[in-house]
This record gives C-alpha cells, sequence and structure tokens, in this order.
C-alpha cells in the first residue's frame, strides 16, 4: 500500500483529503471538472453555429443541462460535510433536472431529481452494463457496431467500448 493512501476498516483504500498530496488531487480534480464543463459548452456552441447556418434555428441556452457522472465533492448531509464520490452517478436536488444517457443506439432521457437524502440526492448516469468491459471485448466487432463499417484508431476503441449490447438500456428507468 502506497504511503499516500490508508486502508480503512482492513478494506478500503483513501487518500487523506487533508495531506499535501489529497489537496493536490482534488485541486486538480477541481480543474479537470471545469475544464470539462467548459469544453461540453463549447462542443454546445459550435454545434448550435452549425444549426444556425444550415437552418437558422438558436439552441435554447435556458433549459441546457450540464453535469458529469464521475466526480468526487464535498457535500453537506444532514448537519455534516462528507467527500461524496460519485461513479457513474450523479447529485440532483429535489426539482434539479439531469440527464440520464444512453449508451450508442439507445435513448437518454430529462430526469428530475426527488431529493432522496438516504441516497445522498444521487441519481443514475445510465442503465449499467450488461456484461464486464473484458467479456464485451470478447463479443464486440468493429465492423458489427451499430452497422458502421470500416472503424479505426481511437474511434474504433471508443466504439467498441459504447457498443449497445454491452450497456443495458435506459428505458428500463423510465415508466411509459
Amino acid at each position: 500500500m502506497s504511503s499516500l493512501t490508508k486502508e480503512i476498516e482492513g478494506r478500503f483504500r483513501a487518500l487523506d483529503a487533508d495531506s499535501e498530496q489529497g489537496a493536490a488531487y482534488l485541486h486538480d480534480l477541481d480543474w479537470a471538472r471545469r475544464n470539462a464543463a467548459a469544453s461540453r459548452r463549447a462542443m454546445a456552441a459550435e454545434a448550435e453555429r452549425v444549426i444556425q447556418d444550415a437552418i437558422g434555428a438558436r439552441l435554447p441556452w435556458e433549459t441546457s443541462i450540464s453535469t458529469d457522472h464521475n466526480h468526487v465533492a464535498l457535500e453537506q448531509h444532514g448537519v455534516s460535510n462528507f467527500r461524496v464520490h460519485r461513479k457513474g452517478a450523479m447529485v440532483l436536488q429535489a426539482g434539479e433536472l439531469g440527464v440520464l444517457p444512453g449508451s450508442m443506439g439507445t435513448l437518454s432521457f430529462r430526469v428530475e431529481g426527488r431529493g432522496c437524502e438516504e441516497a445522498l440526492n444521487s441519481s443514475a448516469q445510465g442503465a449499467g452494463r450488461a456484461m464486464s468491459r473484458s467479456e464485451g471485448r470478447g463479443k464486440s466487432h468493429l465492423q458489427n457496431c451499430n452497422g458502421k463499417r470500416s472503424v479505426s484508431g481511437l474511434i474504433g476503441v471508443s466504439l467498441m467500448q459504447s457498443a449497445t449490447k454491452r450497456h443495458r438500456d435506459t428505458r428500463i428507468f423510465v415508466p411509459f
């Protein structure tokens, strides 16, 4: 075990947020989250420019939602503050809007938080994996990925890792 981490109850490893290394990690994590949010805004602005040039429409920015699904943040729950690590989840307070993204070929949904404090106001990022990454690698083929043929390089790897059959369909969460 690294001297930068500590074992908790013989099972969990944690980086001490009050240490120099922990503070540096949280600083870098905050930078990465802000950079990712700025990148999402820039991509949306470019998409708006293309749409506006093509058909004259503008995006309704007042309805936009920007959230990430893998982070650690200091949050207050009850009377205490905790660092909550959300892996595959987002925080949604009661009435707050979020996105339940589908994988390639499945639907995405705009969702509203219920404010369930017992679940730390968490909302799922998606329906989850139907198979492990290693199992999926053995069953997916680039040439069969959503009907796309002749993909290669990083795009091909990304397509393989997000192949539709590897993830559950998000519709399992949404009553129709």
